[in-house]
């Protein structure tokens, strides 16, 4: 695809000296934080400047290309790009080596009860490793 005319949107939220964004019980940290405006930002930019318009219709056909991923145990777990890429509770997790067709991450953990994904934790977030 063509990149002439294009958009790179980066969103960082936090101190630059690593103290944790808390207040009260909220903490903010990664895309719970930052996706939430990428998201705005993103939408903002696709309503002022409609760039599908200037879509060639030949880069549409690497749509029917599917990544493969290895099988690690990894899930894709239905998210709702509405509400900036935020797990859809209730809806378990797909187990493929191939992307869905819906939106979704692809991460770690397990379904438990109700289909509520419980993701699994390979990092504290910063305030728990430094009280």
């Amino acid at each position: 695809m063509r990149l002439a005319d294009g958009y790179t949107i980066g969103v960082y939220v936090g101190f630059d000296d690593n103290r944790p964004m808390v207040r009260g019980t909220t903490h903010l940290t990664g895309a719970a934080g930052a996706l939430p405006a990428w998201s705005d930002i993103a939408s903002a930019a696709l309503n002022l400047d409609h760039p599908g318009d200037r879509v060639d219709v030949a880069d549409l056909g690497f749509n029917g290309l599917h990544l493969q991923y290895p099988d690690t145990g990894e899930v894709f777990v239905p998210v709702d790009p509405q509400q900036g890429g935020a797990v859809i509770d209730g809806r378990g997790a797909l187990r493929s080596t191939v992307t869905p067709s819906l939106p979704a991450v692809l991460t770690y953990g397990q379904v438990v009860g109700g289909g509520h994904f419980e993701p699994e934790r390979f990092f504290q977030p910063y305030w728990k490793n430094h009280q």
